[in-house]
C-alpha cells in the first residue's frame, strides 16, 4: 500500500483530493488496513474487491471469519478472506489431483493440471462459482467496486467479469 498511500497524501498536500473521484486499481492493496494507515483520507476512494466483503453473510464468509477468530485471534478482513479462498482452491486441487493421479503419483504438475479442471467451484458466496480458466489461471477472475465510506468498505457493483483484453495472453 505503499504507492497508494504515497499518492494520495500528496493528492491532498496538492489541492486535488476534493476534486478527483479517486480509483485504487491494485486489487492486493484494497482492504482494511488502508483506513488504519491513512484514516479519514480513504473517504470515498474506490477500489477493486476480488471477494465478497469481509462484512457480508454469505456462508463461505461466515466460515472464514469463524476460523479467522479460532486460529488468528483477528477479525476477517479482505486480505484474510483473499486467503482462505486461495486455500480454497488449492485443497480442491489436491483432492482432483488425489483422484485423477492417485496418491502415489502425486506432483506438483498433477496438482497443477487438476486445478484447471476447476469449474463452477462453490465457494459459499466467496466468490461467484469459479472456474479456472486455462487462458487466464487467476483465482478470481472478476472482481467488484467498493469504497471506502464511513470507516468501513461498501459494495457499489456487481461481479462483472474483467474484459477478455484484459486478461492474459496465452504463451
Amino acid at each position: 500500500p505503499a504507492a497508494e498511500l504515497v499518492v494520495l497524501k500528496d493528492m491532498r498536500r496538492l489541492g486535488m483530493r476534493e476534486e478527483t473521484k479517486v480509483i485504487e486499481v491494485q486489487a492486493g492493496n484494497f482492504n482494511e488496513t488502508m483506513l488504519e494507515l491513512l484514516p479519514g483520507e480513504m473517504e470515498g476512494v474506490h477500489g477493486l474487491a476480488t471477494t465478497a466483503l469481509a462484512t457480508e453473510g454469505a456462508p463461505g464468509v461466515k466460515l472464514a471469519r469463524k476460523y479467522a477468530l479460532k486460529y488468528r485471534n483477528k477479525e476477517l478482513d479482505l486480505l484474510r478472506l483473499g486467503g482462505w479462498l486461495s486455500g480454497m482452491v488449492a485443497c480442491e486441487g489436491i483432492r482432483r489431483a488425489l483422484e485423477q493421479a492417485g496418491y502415489e503419483n502425486i506432483t506438483g504438475e498433477a496438482i497443477n493440471k487438476a486445478i484447471h479442471t476447476i469449474t463452477k467451484f462453490d465457494t459459499g458466496g466467496i466468490t461467484p462459482p469459479l472456474t479456472i480458466d486455462p487462458d487466464r489461471p487467476a483465482v478470481a477472475p472478476f472482481g467488484k467496486i467498493a469504497i471506502y465510506r464511513g470507516g468501513k468498505i461498501e459494495s457499489v457493483s456487481g461481479w462483472p467479469a474483467y474484459p477478455k483484453e484484459l486478461r492474459m495472453l496465452k504463451r
